[in-house]
């Protein structure tokens, strides 16, 4: 189930974080960023909303949405810090997110997978701002704020992908390698 075309594809998004060099990079890896989030808000809502029976799933996904949400104000305020040192900008490129399954369990583990992009691209961005002088992002108490913020949004979405993992191992069937123990 594609729901809205709105974000970029798991391939775009290794390419597009790996080469992080200069402010106008990091704006542009921001600006990928909060798109992820404005996808997870919209297809984890309406997902939750149209598909999912069990009120546990229903509350991670809500749960998820607010994060999300919070996670995109977090991320408008990074851009409004570095924005205005990077010379030009220019449009992130965009590809549809899918987050579908036949079941809860494989929704699960689709969100799952977007859970892990976003905590590797918030990893990758926080790694390539050690590369940077303070200077180029507005000096040592700018740079260490965005790092701050940064650290939250690694560690929330690290928090999210074991919550989802723990929900899918909850809802996966029994291992078929026969281990009773």
């Amino acid at each position: 189930m594609l729901l809205w075309p709105v974000l970029i594809s798991a391939l775009n998004m290794a390419s597009g974080f790996s080469e992080i060099r200069t402010s106008q990079d990091l704006v542009q890896a921001l600006e990928k960023a909060k798109k992820i989030e404005e996808a997870f808000e919209e297809v984890l809502h309406w997902r939750g909303f149209l598909t999912i029976q069990d009120p546990e799933t229903g509350r991670l996904l809500g749960r998820l949405v607010r994060d999300s949400e919070n996670h995109e104000h977090m991320v408008d305020s990074l851009i409004r810090m570095v924005e205005p040192l990077a010379s030009t900008r220019r449009e992130t490129q965009s590809a549809p997110i899918v987050i579908d399954g036949d079941d809860e369990s494989q929704f699960l583990r689709k969100l799952l997978e977007g859970e892990d992009l976003a905590y590797f691209m918030y990893s990758t961005i926080l790694e390539a701002m050690t590369h940077f002088d303070s200077k180029s992002l507005g000096g040592e108490r700018n740079a260490a704020e965005m790092r701050r913020v940064l650290g939250q949004l690694v560690s929330a979405e690290r928090n999210h992908r074991e919550l989802v993992s723990r929900l899918l191992g909850a809802r996966s069937p029994p291992s078929a390698s026969g281990d009773l123990n």
